[in-house]
């Protein structure tokens, strides 16, 4: 199967009714391994929601 694009996203919950949502959408080429590029996404996503130094408190 060929894939052309992968998209990942993950919500933050603050815990006081509030939230934040990131999707990220990539278009891949004919050599990229979809799998190695979705783990890539979900790193990205991570850090961006938890930025280093940041307590991540729910589960992922």
């Amino acid at each position: 199967m060929i894939y052309k694009s992968i998209s990942y996203g993950r919500t933050k919950n603050f815990g006081n009714y509030q939230s934040e949502r990131l999707d990220i959408t990539i278009e891949l080429e004919e050599v990229d391994d979809p799998v190695e590029e979705l783990e890539k996404l979900k790193a990205l996503v991570s850090k961006q929601l938890y930025p280093p130094g940041e307590h991540q408190t729910e589960a992922f």
